[in-house]
């Protein structure tokens, strides 16, 4: 087999983060992997902000590429993740918890959540963070990792990151050399195509001609080498209207929470991702409504404020011909509960399983695309739901998003829940069931009756079947290590 040569153009996450995950997973006999800089390293992570909140990363679906791992993570100054807090969706000082993880345990073959809806009918309040394990050490500000032993209750939660941008570049930057790749000489300047469209080489500044069997585009929204022709975006504006992120650094010298937050406003949200010795401000919304000076006093009139334009939608492919296109030249989403950095982790995993065997990749670009589309729809349905589902009221834009048309996805899926209690899962979710159903609980959605199975379960033994998981977590909490002592533990290599 002939080695593949591959060429990633950018400078920030997208392109480190490809090249060191195709250089471990092909070796030096396999292929050869070398990284083009676009000359744009003072906005590598446009219009993502300055940080970034992961998803949990290893989950079954995934390939395990090389990730940073948690030591480096809290050197480089990250922090970790249970879930988002959500205020003021519902309304001024109304707040819900998404948690990474499951809700509950079943009863049997009864599901938790169809057991909560029988509890419900008796009577009890039920709310579906208070029986998250992840929710739970997150709101108390302790952090463990979670267990693989299925008998535990650590091993419902699942754990995911803060990082700032730049720093988790840096991060798989390192990876790259350590795996082999290579860097041309000189920026890119030119990029020379075939008559059928395809990328024959690039051109640096240098003079250097660089020739590849396939070519990734991370260069942000620029998309230098996929082009940006406007037949090949998806636009989402219809659902996710928001076309400004500012975003701020922030000092502070208080150890930072294991999850994010996100505050609905006016015309837009506001989201803070925790890093160690503060983290990063982001203000999301619609340009024309928005107050551009918010931002700056809400963190002081000396903070820098860094501005970037967005527009949510995905490419209609985003592999043509040789050339793949990743991260936000790919597709760029609202990150109210979807991050824009799962969607390029999920894009990298996607092509470490569809690496062709040859020139001749019709087969691996078709899948590729298929499942691109497929997983940057459904989160485009999760985040618009955020939208659609607001109880905010006497506020043009958020009235104006509550009566928007849904997409006929998101719709059925509201539908199906509201008849059921059931969620609709399709191929490559990047959300777990628990997402949805905190989502619709929160927001007012409820399944109109019972579910059979649920409904023959006595009201005493759901009774204490819910008391009992709530024991376990609270007694399991009690024992968990808060989150800025893991993080010390991790900086100075006692863990």
């Amino acid at each position: 087999m002939t080695p593949l040569r591959i060429a990633v153009a950018g400078d920030g996450v997208a392109a480190w983060m490809a090249a060191a995950a195709l250089a471990s997973a092909l070796g030096s006999k396999r292929g050869a992997v070398q990284v083009i800089s676009t000359g744009t390293q003072d906005a590598p992570a446009e219009p993502f902000g300055l940080a970034d909140t992961t998803l949990p990363w290893l989950s079954a679906r995934q390939i395990r590429m090389p990730d940073p791992g948690d030591t480096q993570i809290a050197r480089a100054g990250g922090s970790f993740s249970f879930g988002i807090a959500l205020s003021g969706w519902n309304g001024p000082g109304e707040t819900w918890f998404h948690p990474f993880g499951s809700i509950g345990a079943p009863l049997g073959p009864v599901a938790f959540h169809q057991l909560a809806q029988k509890l419900r009918a008796d009577g009890e309040a039920v709310r579906f963070a208070n029986f998250s394990m992840a929710a739970l050490a997150a709101q108390a500000g302790r952090f463990q990792r979670p267990g693989s032993d299925p008998g535990s209750v650590l091993s419902t939660c699942a754990a995911a990151y803060h990082m700032d941008l730049d720093a988790l570049a840096g991060l798989y930057r390192e990876q790259a050399g350590r795996a082999g790749v290579g860097s041309a000489d000189g920026e890119l300047t030119r990029v020379e195509r075939t008559p059928e469209g395809a990328i024959d080489h690039l051109a640096t500044t240098k003079g250097e001609r660089i020739d590849a069997d396939l070519f990734i585009d991370a260069t942000g929204v620029a998309a230098r080498l996929a082009g940006d022709a406007e037949d090949d975006w998806v636009d989402w504006t219809t659902w996710l209207p928001a076309d400004q992120v500012l975003s701020a650094r922030i000092t502070d010298t208080q150890p930072p929470l294991p999850f994010s937050h996100a505050e609905a406003t006016p015309s837009g949200w506001r989201r803070f991702v925790p890093l160690q010795g503060g983290g990063v401000l982001d203000q999301v919304g619609v340009s024309s409504l928005a107050d551009s000076d918010e931002l700056a006093r809400v963190v002081g009139d000396a903070v820098e404020i860094h501005r970037a334009r967005l527009r949510s939608g995905r490419r209609a492919q985003a592999w043509r011909h040789n050339c793949l296109a990743i991260g936000s030249a790919a597709t760029r989403i609202d990150p109210v509960a979807v991050s824009n950095l799962q969607l390029l982790r999920s894009g990298v995993d996607r092509l470490l399983a569809l690496l062709p065997a040859s020139a001749d990749a019709a087969a691996e670009r078709a899948e590729y695309n298929r499942r691109f589309a497929a997983e940057c729809d459904n989160a485009r349905d999760y985040a618009a739901a955020h939208y659609a589902l607001n109880g905010r009221r006497g506020e043009a834009f958020w009235e104006d998003r509550r009566g928007a048309a849904l997409s006929d996805s998101l719709a059925y899926r509201l539908e199906l829940y509201a008849a059921t209690g059931r969620v609709a899962l399709y191929d490559d979710e990047p959300l777990e069931e628990s997402a949805w159903l905190c989502l619709f609980d929160e927001c007012g959605v409820r399944p109109a009756r019972v579910h059979p199975m649920a409904a023959g379960v006595a009201a005493a033994d759901a009774r204490r079947h819910a008391e009992r998981i709530r024991a376990v977590m609270i007694e399991t909490l009690r024992g968990m290590p808060l989150h800025a002592e893991t993080l010390a533990a991790l900086r100075s290599g006692r863990n």
